[in-house]
């Protein structure tokens, strides 16, 4: 239930976070109206859309492309900005079941791999994927009881003083939490660190694969998508290391590889906001929401012949 605005030298964008705290003006009700199609998006900042207008999210877009279609259908926003893939796996099981969504999108970073080691949720045992612990929320208690504060919040939102200020310290101890998380994590796998390649795609395969079992079981499919990562102005690589497709094309009802997606846009569309921050531009959103939507449409004609086939 907040409203405030993200500003930099390539715009400025209005955020509506709605009751249960994701980036959308309408709330998210855990009840779905029979019959309704219903795809949630899971995500770190590129899926909530930071430095894109609200209805420029891939989401929103996807939304749209369903609705014209005439198909009865609705696509919760879901992307919470900071998540790797422990966290998304973590929300998808605890939380995002409870919204009986008949479609999963997981759009993937290339930022997902470090943040998983980071947050530590989930650890490796000899192979195999075990909870290690139930709550990452840095720094997230110190920034609710300034928030709370009127004159801190009103701060927040209209002085570039006050939000230089407190970005300078939170980042400084970010980097002091990072780094205490990667030498724990060192310890933990043996591994010098700044060396987790290897064992950064490992849980990564471990994640994902828990995730298209929860789905599975669910009877959901679960959509992986692979979010360009900046090289340069107009220029991306895949954040999938190339040994890894096969697994996920393995572990997903659809993989969505960057490079399939936009070879054909090289050198001509800024995919990322060139600077600030440098998430997916509003054109790479427009693109995966047609994607998207194709690939869902897709879904819904494959359960429509299997229905009529029993019938």
């Amino acid at each position: 239930n907040a409203v405030f605005w993200h500003e930099s030298v390539d715009g400025r964008w209005k955020f509506v976070i709605n009751a249960q705290g994701f980036r959308d003006e309408r709330d998210y009700p855990y009840a779905k109206t029979a019959g309704r199609l219903r795809v949630i998006t899971l995500g770190d900042s590129h899926t909530q859309g930071y430095e894109v207008h609200q209805q420029e999210t891939y989401s929103a877009g996807l939304e749209n492309y369903l609705r014209h279609r005439k198909l009865d259908a609705e696509v919760f926003n879901m992307g919470i900005s900071g998540f790797g893939t422990a966290e998304i796996l973590a929300f998808l099981e605890s939380e995002g079941l409870r919204y009986h969504p008949d479609v999963v999108v997981y759009g993937l970073s290339s930022n997902d791999f470090r943040d998983s080691i980071r947050a530590g949720l989930y650890k490796l045992q000899s192979g195999r994927l075990e909870v290690a612990k139930r709550e990452h929320a840095p720094f997230a208690g110190i920034s609710e009881a300034y928030y709370a504060l009127p004159p801190f919040r009103w701060l927040s939102e209209y002085s570039y003083a006050f939000s230089i200020t407190i970005n300078t310290i939170a980042n400084s101890l970010r980097r002091q939490s990072k780094r205490a998380d990667e030498e724990q994590a060192a310890l933990e796998y043996a591994i010098p660190v700044g060396q987790m390649t290897g064992v950064e795609q490992e849980l990564m395969r471990a994640l994902v694969a828990r995730m298209y079992e929860v789905c599975k079981a669910n009877g959901i499919r679960l959509v992986v998508m692979d979010l360009p990562e900046m090289v340069a102005p107009r220029q991306f690589k895949s954040s999938v290391p190339d040994e890894m497709v096969p697994f996920l094309r393995k572990h997903a009802d659809a993989y969505l590889a960057s490079q399939n997606v936009f070879t054909e846009y090289n050198d001509v569309a800024e995919f990322h906001v060139p600077h600030g921050h440098r998430h997916i531009s509003a054109f790479t959103h427009a693109v995966y929401a047609a994607t998207l939507g194709r690939t869902v449409m897709d879904f819904v004609q494959e359960t429509d012949k299997k229905k009529v086939g029993k019938h």
